[in-house]
């Protein structure tokens, strides 16, 4: 974890790393659950292919004249072509059956206010249907559009025609009149004599009758001639005009699905999966507390630490069990916890030489963290280094120690502070150099028998017996055990599991220790995963072994 100190300094990349090498689990596990989860979605989505076709908008008349023809608006024809009307020809034409407005879902028209064109595309589950569909719109938009325009010219050509023809019926009545009307007055010409009064009013009315329909048939004649100048006029116009809407683009196959693709979903996926993964080791890293590492174990309690302990199994399966400096397990991480606790007896030796006190008592903060396991592990790496040790049993409210070493829980520690008995010190046959001092069995009041005098005369004497005295005590926070003895003895080791610890608890135990006047040899950081330099070690444990299994072959 990332230990917060008293200044509150932010964490480095150190640090960082650190969190991401403690909780690499968590980040591959969001990767592969991000991965699989965006494979699943990309694997479960229906693709969707888009066709586009373009169409090109013309003038026409309507909405103008035949000289002078409208431009397009753009957004009125994307409006039409989006009508129900096109889309019920296109349903018609290429897809029988299928609902009009249904069709009109998967078409998008676009266009620019300034431009006249029309750009369409058509989305559908199958590349050949969008395709055909965007191509049907816009030939059946286009062929509407131009029909609407070649109607125009029709309708006015009739409409011209149809003057013309009534004109011409016109013109052919009126010459039967005026011959009529002239024919009359040449008969009143020939008349002998004098012309009476009502023959003269009779000519005049002729010859007015003769002007009308003479005017009448010029006008007729003038009007055919024009209605026949706007006939040739619509007609040119009509062939000679450009197109109202052209599909200058028509669609092609679309060859792979829109928006993104699925392997780049899958990509997203383990992405966002590995952020995610790092973002929550930083976090959980922030949040634990736990001591998983040398340096934050050294602040926390102001001591280095002597040593790095593995985890490593407790059964007796296959000889394997918690005193790893007297049993044959030959695992990668028996060899490593033989090996921390050799160190630790090195490191312990060149403390003790600093105070000149050989008696040291090993605690820690809780129960089960491992302080028995650390102290018999640690006097036995002692004893066959050629030191006379002695191992006491001073946690007299749940001694362990006794269970590890197999020795009988006669007169020991509580009895001798009791008053009870003076022969209390046990020598082990099967580990020379090792002697060990039990609990005892008058258990009744050990807080008051640990305070006692006799336990300090006691430790003087086994000091100037023994090169090193390693009493096993209580947890700190669970008595006030260990703090008494903490300033009878050289020294206090403080026994860390590196898994549940918390640092706060590190800081608060040391404080207590050294206020009893105790003092801080240093820590076993206990239960590790890994240890600095591990790769080196792995090697020279895998050297170790191989040696070792030549030397019992």
């Amino acid at each position: 974890m990332m230990y917060e100190s008293s200044k509150n300094e932010a964490p480095g990349l150190e640090e960082y790393l650190r969190a991401l090498r403690s909780r690499w689990w968590i980040v591959i596990l969001t990767l592969v659950v991000g991965f699989v989860g965006a494979s699943l979605f990309a694997n479960s989505r229906t693709p969707s292919y888009e066709a586009a076709a373009k169409v090109t908008l013309g003038n026409t008349p309507a909405g103008g004249s035949i000289t002078n023809p409208a431009e397009p608006d753009p957004a009125t024809e994307a409006d039409k072509l989006k009508s129900t009307a096109i889309a019920t020809a296109v349903a018609n034409k290429v897809a029988k059956g299928e609902d009009p407005d249904k069709l009109l879902g998967g078409l998008t028209v676009a266009y620019v206010s300034n431009r006249n064109v029309l750009d369409l595309t058509y989305a559908d589950t199958s590349a050949e249907q969008a395709r055909t569909l965007v191509n049907a719109f816009a030939s059946e938009y286009a062929a509407k559009r131009e029909a609407d325009a070649k109607g125009f010219y029709d309708n006015e050509l009739t409409k011209l025609n149809a003057d013309l023809t009534t004109t011409g019926t016109s013109l052919i009545a009126i010459d039967p009149q005026i011959n009529a009307k002239s024919n009359a007055l040449n008969e009143l010409g020939r008349t002998q004599g004098t012309l009476t009064q009502e023959q003269l009013d009779q000519r005049q009315q002729l010859n007015l009758d003769i002007s009308t329909l003479q005017f009448q048939k010029n006008t007729l004649t003038q009007r055919a001639l024009a209605l026949q100048g706007d006939i040739s006029t619509t007609q040119r116009a009509r062939d000679n005009r450009a197109k109202a809407a052209d599909v200058t683009r028509e669609a092609s196959l679309p060859t792979s699905p829109i928006g993104v693709s699925n392997s780049l979903v899958k990509l997203a996926g383990g992405l966002l999966g590995l952020i995610a993964g790092v973002v929550l080791a930083f976090t959980l890293a922030r949040l634990d507390r736990s001591a998983t590492d040398s340096s934050e174990v050294e602040e926390a309690t102001g001591a280095p630490v002597l040593a790095n302990v593995p985890v490593f199994r407790l059964t007796r399966a296959n000889g394997v069990n918690a005193l790893v400096m007297v049993t044959n397990g030959r695992s990668l991480r028996m060899q490593r916890a033989r090996e921390s606790y050799r160190r630790l007896r090195t490191s312990l030796h060149m403390q003790i030489a600093k105070t000149g006190r050989n008696s040291i008592i090993i605690t820690s903060a809780h129960p089960s963290e491992g302080k028995s396991i650390t102290a018999a592990n640690l006097a036995i790496a002692n004893a066959q280094a050629g030191k006379r040790t002695v191992l006491v049993s001073a946690d007299l409210r749940r001694p362990s120690i006794e269970r590890l070493l197999s020795v009988p829980n006669d007169k020991g520690l509580s009895d001798w502070l009791a008053e009870e008995t003076e022969a209390i010190v046990q020598e082990l046959p099967s580990i020379p150099n090792l002697s060990v001092i039990v609990a005892g069995n008058h258990l009744d009041r050990p807080g008051e028998l640990i305070a006692s005098p006799r336990l300090t005369s006691l430790i003087r004497d086994l000091e100037a017996e023994y090169d090193l005295v390693i009493l096993d005590t209580p947890p700190v926070l669970a008595t006030a055990d260990a703090a008494t003895i903490a300033s009878s003895v050289g020294g206090a080791l403080i026994v860390v599991d590196g898994r549940r610890t918390d640092l706060k608890v590190l800081q608060l135990i040391s404080s207590e220790l050294n206020r009893a006047g105790g003092r801080v040899f240093g820590s076993v950081l206990n239960r590790t995963r890994t240890q600095p330099g591990h790769s080196l070690l792995r090697r020279g444990a895998y050297a170790y072994e191989r040696a070792a299994r030549k030397r019992l072959d």
